[in-house]
């Protein structure tokens, strides 16, 4: 017998065991032949011990990636939960502050109408940027998803940004006895090509940080400049700065210097929105001395003018059947129906509507989709089969989820989305009249 140990790294001991009934066997010149494949066989064992530990670390490799991208879905769910509720904490401090500004003022008999339409208009616009804070939250997840591209006009954002958080940095300010002077340069030209609701969240979130950085007051001055083939905006306070460290981290997602009042989110939010755009940021800042918060973006051409509408026959009175199971709703739509010089009744289930409903009574039906018992779907339906020729439009939240065949063949004509504006309810309105106008020719 001959007995031949394998050289192994790590493992169980190896050998290769030959047994022959030769007594001679084994001579000189065999044995440096099974020395030869020892020497190969240890080989081909260390290369299979090599590939069960590569599997093996493979394996581990995958279960690790694994758990990173959880743990990666849930950070960003984190962060994108923080930075819906930092966008609607604006919103909602604009429209309050408004409110309450102008209650204030009424209770002073000192309003004019000047200040009342400003504030509608700033309360309008912050209901609008709400609302595509939604279209944006409903779109995260789906696959290449972009932003709808346009025309902005940058100086126009800024100013409506700095309206925007008025009741931050002038009311709540001057109500805890700190002034901040506030100044906006500004230059014609400053188009640039995005989304206007986002490049006003940036400067919203770049003029809240200011302000937080004027504890004691101070002054604060928003820019904007055009030039050959850029845009620039400038953001600048003089209050209390940033250290070198600090500065490095800015835009570090949940690095944040105000404590538990803090998130950490807003600048790297800025600093996303800005990448996204093409756009470059620049920071300068000393303690003590204030900050300079630079941004600049690739130039593009004004928006052009939209085309003027094709004039319409005039609507005339409507008969209106509104179906939503939500008073608030139910009755601000009534009302603004009957503000447009309709006639429009409410119901607060299908159930009751198509117990009312009748050929030819309604000219219009606006219902909603969510609904107990019946829903939206169902009683279009139910209503199209009763009469042909009504016109039914859909009222959801859904909005641009609502599949346009699948609502025709519900029998919906039409569908508007939450929240709604009296032009989206006078155009629909319009497209019954003209319907109505079309069966009686």
């Amino acid at each position: 017998a001959l007995f031949v140990p394998l050289a192994l790294e790590g493992g169980p001991p190896a050998a290769l065991l030959l047994v022959s009934r030769d007594p001679s066997a084994f001579r000189p010149a065999e044995l440096r032949v099974a020395a030869g494949l020892a020497s190969h066989l240890a080989a081909a064992l260390h290369a299979t011990q090599l590939h069960d530990r590569l599997e093996k670390a493979f394996d581990e490799l995958h279960r690790t990636q694994e758990q990173l991208v959880r743990s990666e879905r849930l950070r960003v769910a984190g962060e994108l939960a923080s930075g819906i509720a930092h966008e609607f904490n604006n919103v909602l401090a604009a429209i309050l502050g408004r409110v309450q500004l102008l209650r204030l003022r009424a209770r002073e008999a000192a309003l004019s109408p000047h200040e009342l339409e400003d504030a509608f208009g700033v309360m309008e616009l912050a209901a609008r940027d709400g609302a595509e804070t939604v279209r944006r939250l409903r779109q995260f997840g789906k696959d290449e998803v972009a932003d709808a591209a346009e025309s902005v006009d940058l100086d126009a954002v800024i100013r409506e940004a700095a309206e925007f958080t008025r009741p931050r940095w002038k009311n709540a300010a001057e109500g805890g006895g700190v002034h901040i002077e506030v100044s906006l340069e500004s230059s014609p030209g400053a188009w640039v090509r995005g989304n206007a609701a986002q490049l006003r969240e940036v400067f919203t979130n770049l003029i809240l940080n200011a302000v937080d950085a004027l504890p004691r007051g101070g002054n604060l001055c928003l820019g904007t400049g055009a030039q050959d083939g850029s845009v620039t905006a400038i953001v600048e306070d003089d209050g209390v700065g940033m250290t070198p460290e600090t500065l490095q981290r800015v835009f570090e997602p949940f690095f944040t210097t105000k404590g538990v009042q803090g998130t950490g989110l807003g600048l790297s939010m800025v600093y996303g929105i800005v990448q996204r755009h093409g756009g470059k940021l620049a920071v300068r800042s000393h303690p003590g001395r204030g900050t300079r918060i630079e941004l600049s973006f690739p130039r593009s051409t004004a928006a052009q003018p939209p085309a003027p509408p094709e004039a319409s026959a005039p609507v005339g009175s409507l008969s209106v059947m509104v179906v939503d199971d939500e008073p608030a709703v139910r009755g601000l739509l009534v009302d603004i129906l009957e503000a447009l010089g309709h006639r429009a009744i409410g119901y607060g289930s299908s159930e009751s509507a198509l117990e009312d409903f009748q050929p030819g009574r309604f000219d219009l039906v606006l219902t909603d989709l969510g609904m107990p018992g019946i829903n939206g779907w169902e009683l279009s339906q139910s209503l199209r089969a009763k009469d042909d020729s009504v016109t039914i439009a859909f009222v959801t939240g859904w909005g641009e989820e609502v599949d346009a065949e699948r609502a025709r063949r519900a029998g919906a004509d039409a569908v508007v989305a939450k929240p709604f504006g009296i032009e989206d309810l006078a155009r629909v309105a319009q497209l019954a009249a003209d319907r109505t106008r079309r069966r009686a020719a």
